[in-house]
């Protein structure tokens, strides 16, 4: 059973092992192979394509261009696995209302840390072709551990960004506890950043909240003009610097690099992982008021040779990065570069029936290795700057 359709005769191929005709694709030539697992579950290869064996998920993700939770509830709509109320639930938080506790004023939080990150949340946070990259990146390891080696992989960027899994938080609110918690295909994230004085903010991500208003939200004392990312960029290049140094022989005229390579200014949490995880340094702002300082160009053009961003691609996301472009406070805004996304890209549909728009959605349909500078062939991302007529 794969997608919306149903191999028939799955053990006569099993047991003669020949090919069959893709019902999920397009072809006159028979070129997909089926075959059974030691733990019963089904996979089937379609070389004619990429030649990959995929189960059930996996091919559906790959059929209907969606995410992995978006997969299950296709499958489970489409072959009646589950309710339709069990499958609204899977994308929903667990909400539980208690009294609340004598000692538990109104207006406190809890918050109940989950003790490591779920494949599950992971796959919501981080696209598709960012996964098959780094699944690549540990291809010669044994499959136990090259699967552990995934998964630190994706753990330590969340890590480092400062990015913590919730199980669950809690609300007092009118004398009762008001408990939100997590799910299979519900995650909640907590952004923990530290401002100048020493006080601490929480930023709350629920990336699946159906309510774009409650999507995300803070807790602390917030600071509209934080810098996600800036403490872990700057740290990275006096890492770079110590092996620079290191690295120079005594009496050599060679002069060590003195920046990183580049640092991307993302729209958003989730586009900025997404560059992360593919090994570029990245910062992105807390709030929509947040505006890029002449100060702040300044430390990061100190210490990256190329400062990018990559703006969403609706009008707000175009018109707020050119006026960020084209800010008078300094000539150095005119230095900043603008990775311009495929126009192609917005002719597909987000998991809302939006066109796609930003980062995060390009790493779906489109590889690693596309983002590349213009003319060296594939779906390549432009890249503009001073010389190119900005």
């Amino acid at each position: 059973m794969f997608s919306g359709t149903i191999l028939t005769d799955i053990d006569e191929y099993l047991r003669t092992n020949k090919h069959f005709i893709d019902p999920g694709r397009s072809e006159s030539t028979a070129s997909s192979k089926i075959k059974k697992l030691s733990d019963g579950n089904y996979i089937v290869n379609d070389f004619g394509d990429d030649g990959k064996w995929l189960n059930a998920i996996t091919y559906t993700q790959k059929r209907e261009n969606c995410e992995y939770g978006d997969a299950i509830r296709i499958l489970a709509e489409r072959h009646g696995i589950g309710s339709s109320e069990e499958i609204k639930s899977m994308y929903e938080a667990e909400v539980s209302t208690v009294d609340a506790g004598p000692d538990q004023a109104d207006g406190e939080w809890y918050f109940d840390h989950a003790e490591s990150f779920s494949e599950s949340h992971l796959k919501i946070i981080f696209s598709e072709k960012v996964w098959a990259y780094v699944e690549h990146l540990y291809r010669n390891r044994e499959k136990e551990e090259w699967e552990k080696a995934v998964m630190d992989h994706f753990a330590s960027i969340l890590k480092e960004q400062h990015w913590h899994a919730l199980d669950s938080y809690t609300i007092i609110k009118n004398r009762k506890a008001i408990t939100f918690r997590s799910t299979e295909f519900y995650p909640i994230f907590r952004i923990e950043e530290e401002v100048k004085d020493g006080h601490r903010f929480s930023k709350i991500y629920q990336p699946k909240s159906k309510d774009k208003g409650r999507r995300f939200f803070y807790h602390g004392k917030f600071d509209p003009q934080f810098l996600h990312g800036y403490d872990q960029f700057k740290r990275a290049y006096e890492e770079f610097i110590k092996q620079q140094d290191g690295d120079g022989d005594e009496g050599s005229e060679k002069k060590p690099k003195e920046k990183l390579e580049e640092v991307i200014y993302c729209t958003g949490g989730s586009d900025a992982l997404n560059f992360r995880a593919l090994g570029y340094h990245v910062v992105y702002p807390s709030s929509e008021h947040f505006k890029l300082t002449k100060d702040q160009v300044f430390q990061l053009f100190q210490r990256a040779k190329s400062v990018m961003t990559c703006p969403d691609m609706d009008y707000t996301g175009q018109i707020q990065n050119h006026r960020m472009c084209l800010n008078p406070m300094s000539i150095q805004y005119l230095d900043i570069r603008t990775i311009e996304l495929p126009e192609e890209l917005k002719t597909r549909r987000d998991q809302y029936g939006r066109p796609c728009k930003d980062f995060r959605d390009y790493m779906k349909y489109y590889r690693a290795a596309d983002l590349q500078e213009p003319g060296q062939g594939g779906q390549d991302v432009q890249v503009l700057g001073r010389d190119s007529g900005i």
